[in-house]
C-alpha cells in the first residue's frame, strides 16, 4: 500500500508539471498565455522634447475588455528635454494614454504641457490602445514622446511607438 502511495505521488507530481509545460497545455488545446502568466515588465519611457515641464497621463488594465479589472493611472512630470520612465509588471491586459475614471470612463488627455507665462495644454491622445498579446508583450519598451508641432490650432504631437528586444 505504502508503493502504491508513493508511485501515485510520483505520477501525480509529473502529471502536474506536465500541466504547467507550454507544449503540453497547447496539445491538449489550451492557451498557455491563459494559464501561465507572463513574467516580466514592460516599460513606459516618457519623453518631453518640448521646452516646457509636461504631465503624462497613462493607465494600465488586467483585462482589455474590462477596465474595472486592475485598471491603474499614472501620472509621470517630466522637464523640458527628459525621458523618465514606469516599470509595469506583468502580466497586464493594456497599456495606453489618458486616464480611467471611477465611473471606468476613459479621460484620452495623454498630457498636459505647462507653458511658463501661458496657461497649461492638454493634449489628447488619438492613437489606439496597446491590448497584451496583439500590439504589446512583456519585455517590451513603449516610447511615448511628445513634442512642439509648429501649429496654432494643435501645438503639440504626441506619438507612441513599441519598441520589442529579440
Amino acid at each position: 500500500m505504502g508503493a502504491l502511495l508513493a508511485l501515485g505521488s510520483v505520477l501525480g507530481c509529473a502529471l502536474g508539471s506536465d500541466l504547467l509545460n507550454a507544449e503540453a497545455l497547447v496539445w491538449l488545446g489550451l492557451d498557455p498565455g491563459t494559464i501561465i502568466p507572463a513574467r516580466g515588465s514592460v516599460l513606459i519611457a516618457f519623453t518631453n522634447d518640448t521646452p516646457n515641464p509636461v504631465e503624462f497621463h497613462a493607465y494600465t488594465a488586467s483585462d482589455a475588455a474590462d477596465l474595472s479589472k486592475g485598471a491603474r493611472n499614472y501620472f509621470v512630470e517630466a522637464p523640458p528635454g527628459q525621458t523618465l520612465n514606469e516599470v509595469i509588471d506583468c502580466p497586464i491586459g493594456l497599456v495606453s494614454l489618458g486616464t480611467v475614471g471611477e465611473d471606468l470612463m476613459v479621460d484620452r488627455t495623454g498630457a498636459i504641457v505647462r507653458p511658463a507665462a501661458e496657461a497649461a495644454v492638454a493634449v489628447a491622445y488619438t492613437g489606439a490602445e496597446l491590448p497584451y498579446g496583439s500590439g504589446l508583450s512583456c519585455g517590451d519598451v513603449v516610447a511615448v514622446r511628445i513634442r512642439g508641432s509648429g501649429t496654432e490650432g494643435d501645438p503639440y504631437t504626441i506619438s507612441v511607438r513599441v519598441l520589442r528586444w529579440p
